[in-house]
């Protein structure tokens, strides 16, 4: 029987395909206007009224009775933005929540009293807090990943090779030029949504394509990079934090098989890491990463079926039963990064080399904005980035700082404490 089924490719962020690709294919469309506008002096003057009005708006909505201040956070405020309240209470700063119909938009306002008066100074902001003379044109285009790896290739800074595709005969000629495995993502997006790892060949690249292209018109075709995915977040153009972030994997011993390996993970996670289950999507994933290098052989028909997702109980799971790694051969469980699928994560700013700590702070600068989250991807992070393949992914302006202040391992880092610095709260 068909079962009730939630996106395989979104995971535990789904999101509404079509709306996403209408609004991020429009994005993109329109980006030399937008940054147009953005840039224009007009704009910049209308800018310094932005808060005033929206205030106003907001007012006007509690007197509505539409809109409604959380004195604490609620059980859908960003944990982002609850390590940002937790510093700002520290501080004697009074931080609500606006909350339209009771539902939270990310949107805040934090009060700080003026010595010696009884005024207060207000700021509000959306997603987290930045300085009135923030570059809106370097923000509006930072999420663009074409646009970001044309910045870093201008600017010295190493990247995957690659490029963008709109029609499979584009993805493929990409494909056909640069180093395999090739990994296949939405040109806009996050989290690790419709990201294809592990593509071998053409009829990967035509369903990988397939795939991406969900999420947007746009789709990046460039080399996959093998090791952990660090979050690189720059405040004020200095790094605060550095966490890396490992995919599900399970280490053989020579005797035991990939089900059973996988129960000894789970049994000796910790409370906090999600569970890891075998799933039709796991199988998918195992066949392309293990057939890449060899380590399985499959016919030109078994290398077809890891597309095919029946969504049904009865799937073939042969392989969990079959396959035994060898002694200290290590197996990737999923495409996507982090505890939330029974990865992990470490804080591991002490041990990054100086080289890699100056690279961010120089991509930083060129990409001109005070709050920056850098995906990059490199095997050895006590290691010069000089020394070894590497590469930027991707830069994310709303950054989940959060991740630095509860990392599995390593020595937290206060990032929310470094936001308010800046801004002088």
């Amino acid at each position: 029987m068909l079962k009730k089924h939630k996106c395989p490719y979104c995971g535990n962020n789904p999101i509404p395909h079509y709306l996403n690709w209408y609004f991020d294919s429009l994005n993109i469309l329109f980006e030399k206007l937008q940054i147009g506008l953005l840039a224009n002096p007009l704009a910049r003057f209308a800018s310094k009224w932005e808060d005033e009005v929206a205030l106003f708006l907001i007012g006007f909505g509690r007197l509505c009775g539409v809109i409604h201040f959380g004195k604490k956070p609620g059980k859908t405020t960003l944990s982002r933005a609850k390590v940002l309240w937790e510093e700002a209470e520290k501080r004697g700063l009074e931080m609500r929540e606006v909350r339209i119909f009771d539902r939270s938009v990310d949107t805040y306002i934090v009060r700080k009293p003026i010595p010696w008066t009884h005024k207060k100074k207000i700021i509000l902001f959306s997603w987290l807090p930045r300085p009135k003379n923030v570059n809106q044109a370097a923000l509006a285009t930072m999420d663009d990943k074409w646009v970001f790896k044309k910045t870093c290739l201008k600017n010295g800074l190493p990247v995957p090779d690659g490029g963008y595709a709109r029609t499979y005969e584009e993805a493929r000629k990409i494909f056909d030029r640069i180093q395999k495995p090739v990994i296949v993502k939405p040109r806009l997006g996050s989290r690790g949504r419709h990201v294809v790892t592990y593509v071998r060949n053409h009829d990967d690249l035509r369903h990988a394509f397939k795939i991406a292209r969900q999420l947007c018109l746009w789709v990046i075709v460039e080399e996959q990079i093998i090791g952990p995915v660090y979050r690189w977040t720059v405040i004020n153009y200095e790094i605060s934090g550095i966490l890396s972030g490992t995919q599900p994997q399970i280490t053989g011993n020579g005797e035991k098989t990939l089900r059973e390996l996988i129960a000894d993970k789970n049994s000796q996670r910790d409370e906090w890491i999600a569970e890891v289950s075998i799933n039709e999507k796991m199988n998918w994933f195992l066949k392309r990463q293990l057939s890449f290098d060899g380590r399985i052989d499959l016919s030109d028909a078994d290398l077809t079926k890891p597309w095919k997702l029946s969504h049904r109980d009865n799937w073939n799971e042969g392989l969990f039963d079959t396959y035994i790694p060898k002694k200290g051969e290590i197996v990737y469980l999923s495409e996507k990064i982090g505890v939330s699928y029974g990865g992990s994560s470490a804080e591991e700013f002490d041990i990054a080399h100086s080289d890699n700590k100056a690279l961010f702070e120089k991509a930083a600068k060129v990409f001109g904005d005070v709050i920056i989250g850098f995906d990059f991807m490199i095997p050895d992070i006590t290691k010069s980035w000089k020394e070894q393949r590497c590469g930027f992914l991707e830069a994310n302006s709303v950054p989940f700082i959060n991740l630095h202040h509860t990392p599995h391992a390593g020595k937290p880092r206060n990032i929310a404490s470094r936001v308010w610095d800046m801004i002088e709260f």
